[in-house]
């Protein structure tokens, strides 16, 4: 599991390696990645945009899985129940805080 990031104002390629992501049986499993990281992977993956209010979890692992066809709602009760935080909409606008 790797990520490609390119940088077309320098023309540069980046390559960083996703250790705490893998892949097995059509789950993503995830050991220790940050919720940061966790809320940017699950945003790049459901082609959303859900913000993580600033809170000392914001620091928090999270060690799960989810299913590749695992519907979006299903995965941020997961999030929430697992952390221990909650889940606020407005507008559309989807924000996980504490």
């Amino acid at each position: 599991m790797q990520e490609v990031v390119y940088n077309s104002d320098g023309s540069g390629v980046q390559l960083i390696d996703l250790s705490n992501i893998s892949w097995k049986d059509g789950r993503y499993y995830f050991t220790n990645i940050s919720l940061k990281r966790f809320i940017e992977t699950i945003n790049d993956m459901y082609k959303t945009d859900i913000s993580l209010r600033t809170s000392p979890n914001a620091e928090s692992a999270f060690t799960g899985s989810i299913r590749y066809d695992e519907p979006l709602d299903d995965v941020i009760s997961k999030i929430c129940f697992a952390l221990n935080l909650k889940r606020g909409e407005e507008k559309g606008k989807v924000t996980i805080y504490n």
